[in-house]
């Protein structure tokens, strides 16, 4: 009932006398004939075997099972499945016999092939046969499973992938009915075995799937801190509401593993630091929702769903946090010979007792800038904090809450734009703080902790000028500048 291989090259006829009935056959290869003849080992009897459903209901000739099936209220369409009866017409992956063939569908590839068992060639009639790669042609047709059979229609996606131990991780997929009744689902959930071997699941809302219908899920659950390392997705389990639990056919697709790192809130790339690289993962994509195309997942810090200035907000308020285990490599240095310099503006001053001084922070000809961190030392001695504006430069949108809790060093200067691509070029102030004297003598005004990133949230190199304030009766002062290299 079936042809494999349709004979390429040369034409005979061969005459076939059976029981006084003489056959005219055609497409005849120097190989052995392909077209089932075999009296035991039917493509039907295999097909029968691994769909026992069907004795009964699919009888016959081959090419005719699509439409029994469907008269037996089986679901049949276009679509394959793992675990379908396909039944292809004459002329069809290679069918030469006008009966038709019927295969067992082993698996759907992600490329939308599938691959097949079959048996029932003459040369070789009860050995199972495979083929893999067959693309949908227009006749063919796939039996599914009479009852609810749920089957996933997607890859198992995960997000944040690596996700910070104690927070979400977001499980996204779609189940698609291929049954012949509605699947009423009182649970649905995602197993995972965890780096030390122990079970988790992540759970999601119930939904009911009409027959041939296809729902998406969002399975959510808690990444355990202390099992960090690479966790691997098992299976899918739901239960309907009559208390069975169905199997979920993976119709081929494979589950995924995500790392769940060790670290704190607020260090989205996991480097166990939380800082400008951070706040600019969540700027370059301010304004979006996690499963917008080209949105790094890893900006929803929060896991709401939406990149906004809650995600801003949690990275600021956590800026400067450290932890003790680096689980993955830091941000990456850009990929250029250029190193931008960042400087005091102006080098050195020279002020009175009481008075204030400015001290302007400038970047000189950087190019694609789209954040910055540092933090500012002097001698509380001599001077005291007064207060900081931002520079016109940047034009960032948001600015970390400054530390100045300390005195002798104002801590977390670091803002970044909001507006997802866009970096500025050049040179100009990033930002300026006020400083006042309160005793004579001389202040080193030293940059520390100096971070530029671009909008991908690489580092660009960078080195510091420091600078000095003297306090006291103004004379000419030769003061030598240091240069700090800030290239990782």
């Amino acid at each position: 009932m079936e042809s494999r291989k349709k004979p390429p090259v040369r034409w005979v006829v061969i005459l076939v006398i059976a029981t006084g009935l003489v056959s005219l056959l055609s497409t005849v290869s120097s190989k052995l004939i392909n077209i089932t003849l075999a009296q035991d080992c039917w493509c039907t009897d295999y097909a029968w075997e691994r769909r026992p459903d069907l004795i009964g209901i699919c009888t016959g000739n081959a090419a005719e099972w699509g439409v029994q099936a469907t008269e037996a209220s089986y679901p049949v369409d276009a679509t394959p499945s793992a675990g379908d009866i396909a039944v292809f017409q004459y002329g069809h992956h290679e069918t030469l016999d006008s009966r038709g063939h019927v295969a067992y569908v082993e698996k759907v590839n992600p490329d939308g092939t599938f691959d097949i068992s079959e048996q029932g060639y003459i040369d070789d009639p009860c050995n199972t046969h495979y083929r893999s790669g067959l693309f949908v042609e227009e006749t063919d047709e796939f039996i599914h499973h009479k009852g609810p059979d749920p089957v996933l229609v997607s890859d198992v996606l995960v997000h944040p992938n690596p996700v910070v131990g104690g927070q979400k991780v977001y499980l996204n997929f779609t189940i698609r009915n291929s049954g012949g009744s509605t699947l009423d689902i009182n649970e649905v959930f995602v197993r995972a075995t965890t780096a030390k071997g122990e079970l988790w699941k992540a759970w999601a809302s119930p939904q009911n799937i009409g027959e041939g219908s296809s729902k998406s899920f969002t399975a959510v659950g808690d990444a355990w801190a202390d099992h960090a390392g690479t966790w691997r997705v098992d299976d899918i389990e739901i239960q309907d509401t009559g208390g069975k639990w169905p199997d979920v056919n993976l119709n081929g697709h494979s589950m995924p593993s995500f790392v769940v790192v060790v670290t704190i809130s607020g260090d989205l790339n996991g480097d166990c630091v939380v800082d400008i690289f951070d706040l600019v993962i969540v700027g370059g994509n301010f304004g979006k929702d996690r499963d917008d195309p080209g949105v790094d997942p890893r900006a929803d810090g929060n896991g709401d769903g939406k990149i906004d200035i809650f995600d801003l907000v949690l990275v600021g308020s956590h800026f400067g946090d450290t932890c003790e285990v680096l689980s993955l490599p830091s941000s990456s240095e850009r990929t250029s010979a250029q190193v931008t310099t960042v400087r005091m503006l102006p080098e050195t001053q020279t002020i009175s007792m009481g008075d204030e001084a400015k001290v302007g922070i400038q970047v000189i000809e950087v190019s694609d800038l789209y954040g910055f961190q540092l933090d500012l030392t002097y001698d509380p001695l001599v001077l005291e904090y007064v207060s900081w504006e931002p520079g016109p430069f940047l034009g960032a949108d948001y600015w970390v809450p400054l530390d100045t809790s300390t005195p002798g060093i104002i801590e977390d200067i670091a803002a970044a734009r909001t507006t997802p691509g866009e970096t500025v070029s050049g040179t100009g102030t990033l930002v300026t703080v006020t400083l006042r004297a309160i005793a004579e003598g001389s202040s080193a005004i030293s940059i520390e902790n100096l971070k530029l990133a671009d909008a991908e949230a690489n580092e660009i190199s960078s080195t510091a000028q420091d600078g000095k304030i003297r306090v006291g009766e103004e004379h000419l002062v030769f003061l030598p500048f240091v240069i700090k290299s800030y290239t990782p």
